[in-house]
């Protein structure tokens, strides 16, 4: 059997899958997509959109332990743990307190700036090659801030992203109003990142399936995969309850759920679900343009076009999609703190969306063959950054299967590396 003649199957019809799909297709594979549910059914749906160059802090960083277990005793704050007797939730915690170090923050901060700016590249490189309309734009991202606990949060990103040359600017609340003149901004100050871009997170990951379909790429929906079929510690079917499909190699890209299926395979990721919510509204008459974190209250604001969209918490608390509108009045109560447009914002908290967005401990995604199984690939693990980073995923994955990656590139990424 010729190389490009391999039959690749994926698994998971999100933002990470889809673009796995769209670069093995590019390489001439034959390509098989499988999603449980529909496309962009999770995480991929009502995520910021945003590409984070300016997310270069990994999410376990020093002092984040003494912030969160802050956080866990007020029910409306940005992080919280739900109790549970979970063996895998212990380890992963315990892995993670080790990673909030400033040594990992400096030895990852670089790495994470430069695969986001890579991976916006890659977007750029799709809306021209497909010319599909997913409303990227490159605005740069805006962090406002209210008290001096967030001037002092913003002023130390700011010197971190000078220490790795990423574009970053202190403003003034009239360099603000001059930057969005449809904010109405009533923050003390901010720290402005022009490199950021922003996207419409479901149009992409849609338009995406839908054009490779349309190629020949074989996407079935509603289709879980419930087992493999293993010979020689390799995959060489991927069951589900309609049919078993044969492949050459595997991508497991399902984001929160694939330690669930990788423990059919022996292979334990240490991956955990942690819940996020957002409610999209329709934009005021003058809409602001440039997308907004909140400092303080970890909320995430991006123009859609005609909508505008609210996203924030973290929370540990396993595969639950249950809206909690306490934790959903929270998000909504801090806007306008910062911003005037929205005193009367008036929205039903169980109509909100939520999702799971799957965290490592050490705050990088998995990208990577296994040592168990030698035609599986994990491509998971992407935490609040997946939508950010899934062109630069499906890129390196492609080239795994092809063989062109190197070892040092892979490297920061592999599974062994929390053996």
């Amino acid at each position: 059997m010729g190389e490009r003649s391999k039959t690749i199957i994926v698994i998971g019809g999100g933002a990470i899958g889809v673009c796995s799909a769209y670069y093995l297709h590019q390489k001439g594979y034959r390509v098989i997509l499988l999603e449980k549910d529909t496309i962009a059914a999770g995480s991929s749906f009502g995520n910021a959109g945003f590409i984070t160059p300016s997310h270069f802090i990994p999410l376990p960083s020093p002092g984040i332990i003494k912030k969160g277990l802050r956080w866990m005793l007020n029910p409306e704050s940005p992080f919280y743990i739900k109790p549970r007797a979970d063996r895998d939730l212990l380890s992963w915690l315990w892995k993670f307190r080790g990673y909030a170090t400033s040594e990992h923050l400096h030895k990852t901060m670089r790495y994470l700036r430069d695969i986001n700016l890579a991976s916006r590249e890659l977007y750029r490189k799709i809306a021209m090659e497909t010319e599909l309309d997913f409303g990227l734009q490159t605005l740069g991202l805006l962090m406002l801030y209210t008290t001096e606990v967030g001037a002092k949060e913003c002023h130390e990103m700011a010197t971190l992203a000078r220490e790795i040359d990423e574009p970053a600017e202190l403003l003034e609340p009239q360099q603000i109003r001059k930057l969005d003149p449809g904010l109405e901004n009533r923050a003390a100050g901010g720290l402005y990142f022009p490199n950021d871009a922003h996207l419409n997170p479901a149009a992409f990951v849609t338009g995406l399936a839908e054009y490779l379909q349309k190629r020949g790429v074989e996407v079935y929906t509603g289709t879980p995969v419930t087992d493999f079929v293993i010979e020689n510690h390799t995959v060489v079917g991927v069951k589900t309850p309609e049919k078993d499909y044969r492949c050459d190699e595997v991508i497991l890209a399902n984001g929160a759920w694939a330690p669930l299926l990788s423990k059919k395979l022996g292979i334990h990721l240490p991956i955990q679900p942690a819940k996020g919510y957002s409610v999209t509204i329709p934009q005021p008459t003058n809409p602001q343009k440039i997308p907004l974190i909140l400092t303080e209250a970890k909320v995430a604001i991006t123009p859609l076009g005609d909508s505008i969209r609210f996203g924030g918490t973290l929370e540990l608390s396993g595969i639950d999609s249950q809206i909690n509108p306490r934790r959903v009045n929270a998000i909504l109560k801090a806007v306008p703190r910062y911003i005037g447009q929205f005193d009367q914002l008036q929205v039903d908290p169980m109509t909100a969306w939520s999702g799971m967005r799957p965290c490592t401990p050490d705050g990088l995604p998995i990208i990577s063959r296994t040592s168990k199984i030698s035609n599986l690939i994990i491509a998971a693990g992407h935490a609040m950054i997946g939508i950010s980073l899934a062109p630069f995923t499906g890129e390196l994955v492609a080239r795994i299967v092809s063989g062109e990656a190197s070892p040092s590139e892979i490297a920061p990424l592999r599974l062994e590396r929390f053996a």
